[in-house]
C-alpha cells in the first residue's frame, strides 16, 4: 500500500500488457532512452503496454528473418516501434502471458536493417 510521499502508480487500462526486458543490457538501454528521450519514451511506454499489434508508421512487424524469434522455447513474433527517428525498440509478443518482451532498445537507427 502507498502511503504518504510516495509516487502514486499509474492505473491499468483495460487489456492492458505488461512490458518487461528479455536482458538486463535492455534495461540499461531502456534507461538511456528514457534519460535522453523521456516523452518518446512515455509515448512508447504508453503505446506498447495499450496496443503493441497497431500498425503504423511508427509501430510494425519486422520483415523476413526478422519477423519471429524464439524466447524461452517459443516463437514469438517481433516488432518494432519508431521512439524517434532513429531510434528503435524491438519487441516480442507473448500472447499466452499478455506480455510485451523489449528485447532490444535502440537510441539510433539498429544496423541490423540498414
Amino acid at each position: 500500500m502507498s502511503g504518504r510521499g510516495e509516487r502514486v502508480p499509474r492505473p491499468p487500462s483495460a487489456g492492458q500488457w505488461t512490458l518487461r526486458f528479455t536482458a538486463r543490457d535492455v534495461a540499461v538501454d531502456w534507461e538511456k532512452l528514457c534519460s535522453t528521450q523521456p516523452e518518446a519514451a512515455r509515448r512508447a511506454y504508453d503505446h506498447l503496454c495499450n496496443d503493441p499489434r497497431s500498425v503504423s508508421e511508427r509501430n510494425h512487424r519486422l520483415k523476413g528473418s526478422y519477423a519471429s524469434m524464439s524466447y524461452k522455447g517459443r516463437d514469438l513474433e517481433r516488432w518494432q516501434h519508431e521512439v524517434t527517428g532513429s531510434g528503435r525498440i524491438w519487441f516480442l509478443i507473448d500472447d499466452e502471458k499478455r506480455t510485451v518482451w523489449l528485447q532490444e532498445v535502440h537510441i539510433g537507427h539498429p544496423k541490423q536493417t540498414e
